[in-house]
């Protein structure tokens, strides 16, 4: 069930790429090729209603070979590659995204990709506004990214959040206007790079001792669909923090990482 929510994510994203077509790799393991062919079907039918052409290609499992290196051999090397992965649907006292085949890929450095947690399995892929969490780092990763030219037509606004780690220390009144003034100009420069979109724009920044319950709380305050995260660091994906927002986040999560 959570590689079906995926895939209606996927085709979503196939109806943003100019030749709108969605290459579908399912590795038999235990489940039968009959009952894989009905679910590739009811993906064809659906992809059809979006007029995303589906290329499927079922593999049966391979002794001794670790699924991530199967796909890192058979997924094409390159910055036009754009991979879409799940994350863990329930935990079972397993990290969302430690220690799985996807975070495996998003490591790679092999081609860019994207991992879902969905939440509200119900709406089946974007609806809602699409909350851009952005830091203070290099402004080229939001504005020249692979991503955002398939999410943001998808979605009904765009709000990007910067958060300052203010921790617990005392910030005096003029230390935390200055901050946030500070922020509010880095995120604008970025809105100004996406306003080619035509998109309802909102631009904030927060100093916040929690980000990660600021950043939730955000983007349920804003009713948003989806939050959109970068992964900057190799154990980004394993980390605390990740664990946290993808388990307790009100709304999907997407994690992306670019090679350079």
């Amino acid at each position: 069930m959570n590689g079906d929510w995926i895939a209606r994510y996927a085709i979503q994203l196939a109806t943003q790429t100019e030749d709108r077509t969605l290459q579908v790799i399912h590795i038999l393991d235990r489940e039968s090729a009959d009952a894989v062919s009905e679910k590739i079907d009811e993906l064809h039918e659906l992809a059809a209603e979006h007029k995303v052409h589906i290329v499927t290609r079922m593999v049966p499992r391979r002794n001794g070979e670790k699924t991530s290196v199967f796909l890192e051999k058979t997924i094409p090397h390159s910055r036009d590659s754009i991979v879409i992965a799940g994350a863990r649907s329930k935990h079972h006292k397993q990290g969302f995204l430690k220690g799985t085949v996807s975070e495996k890929l998003l490591y790679s450095g092999l081609f860019n990709v994207l991992v879902l947690r969905v939440v509200q399995s119900g709406l089946a892929g974007l609806h809602g506004g699409l909350v851009l969490s952005v830091s203070g780092r290099d402004k080229s990763v939001y504005q020249n990214n692979s991503f955002l030219p398939m999410l943001l037509p998808l979605a009904d606004s765009l709000h990007l959040l910067h958060i300052v780690r203010a921790g617990n220390n005392f910030v005096s009144h003029r230390a935390r206007s200055a901050l946030q003034h500070r922020g509010l100009s880095y995120v604008r420069e970025i809105q100004e790079e996406l306003d080619s979109f035509r998109k309802d724009v909102h631009s904030s920044s927060l100093l916040s001792a929690n980000w990660k319950h600021d950043l939730l709380a955000y983007a349920n305050r804003w009713k948003a669909g989806l939050i959109l995260l970068g992964a900057t660091e190799r154990k980004f994906g394993g980390s605390a923090d990740m664990e946290y927002l993808l388990k307790y986040s009100p709304v999907d999560v997407a994690v992306f990482r670019e090679i350079e």
